[in-house]
């Protein structure tokens, strides 16, 4: 659609342009990291099966879902299962990462 000012836009500049994403990149980067500190209740820079546990039950408090405990912990654990490519039994921040962008919603 074109825009009915009367003055004709110019196209942005590669700088510009170049800037935009970097931007948008280092963005999507910080919303990563808070998301991951979210998770990691006791900031020891892992993600354990407890706190993923516990953030899960929260989320569903607030949206008023009620789920057992035992299909939560079911949930928490397929989701280690993937996750955990190390097997430590914890989710490190790549690990994460690694997830996120395989399922990003």
């Amino acid at each position: 659609m074109d825009c009915p000012c009367s003055v004709p836009r110019a196209p942005l500049s590669r700088k510009f342009s170049v800037w935009w994403l970097e931007f948008y990149v280092y963005c999507a980067y910080l919303l990563l990291i808070v998301s991951f500190r979210l998770y990691d209740i006791d900031r020891d820079g892992y993600i354990s099966k407890q706190e993923l546990f516990e953030m899960l039950k929260a989320s569903l408090v607030e949206r008023r879902m009620d789920l057992p405990d035992v299909q939560m912990r079911s949930l928490v654990d397929r989701t280690f299962a993937e996750a955990d490519t190390n097997h430590d039994n914890k989710i490190s921040f790549e690990e994460y990462r690694a997830m996120v962008q395989k399922h990003p919603s």
